[in-house]
């Protein structure tokens, strides 16, 4: 419930607020315009989606109307089993672009390169999950369990569900890997950027107070 109040508005203005911004084309401000839309746009998916699990919840018996409904069931499930790939994505592009940044702060981030590296990864996603799910490895039920349509394997001896679980390691394992190298390498770059502030301003107020000085001996 909490989700659905403050989530969907919040998220609402930040997709307005992003989508709204001008900026120039072909630049870098581009760039993270098109990130930060794409992040507020699959944080908003995620709350509308979550409003079918409020009403399985507040039922007594896990029972839900919508979810029952088999037409309703595929396609949340399906959607729902997406929606976490494509975030930690957007995580990878938004780690390695501020990582870009910290590092060659003069390097231009172009918006070709971002619609490029999501139209690779959504085929590749969609492929996964869509080849897997009509070749019947898998299929999307409602679990009271799990309190949520999901995709399940169709045999759980199926020779190809194995494949089917790698792929899905691989395509979560893949954006967060650089993730973590990309904050640790932020982290030291910020760092080593603060200590040189500190230890050049240190210079420059002893210079200066030892410059004084100097001036003050030869009065």
């Amino acid at each position: 419930v909490s989700t659905q109040s403050t989530g969907v508005p919040s998220n609402i203005v930040s997709v307005i607020y992003f989508s709204r911004q001008k900026v120039r084309p072909g630049s870098t401000r581009e760039f993270f315009k098109w990130v930060y839309t794409n992040i507020a746009v699959t944080d908003l998916l995620v709350c509308v989606f979550c409003f079918p699990l409020i009403t399985v919840f507040l039922s007594p018996d896990r029972n839900s109307p919508l979810f029952h409904n088999a037409t309703f069931c595929a396609f949340w499930g399906f959607v729902w089993e997406l929606l976490p790939f494509y975030s930690v994505y957007l995580v990878l592009v938004l780690s390695w672009s501020r990582m870009a940044i910290l590092i060659r702060p003069m390097i231009v981030l172009n918006k070709r390169l971002l619609i490029g590296s999501l139209v690779l990864y959504n085929i590749l996603l969609l492929t996964t999950k869509v080849g897997f799910f009509y070749g019947n490895i898998t299929q999307i039920d409602y679990t009271k369990r799990d309190a949520l349509c999901i995709l399940t394997p169709v045999r759980q001896w199926d020779k190809y569900y194995p494949i089917y679980t790698f792929f899905n390691i691989i395509l979560l394992a893949m954006p967060i890997i650089p993730i973590c190298i990309s904050c640790i390498c932020s982290v030291v770059k910020m760092y080593r950027t603060d200590r040189a502030v500190k230890v050049a301003r240190r210079a420059s107020t002893n210079g200066g107070t030892g410059g004084g000085k100097t001036n003050m001996k030869k009065s």
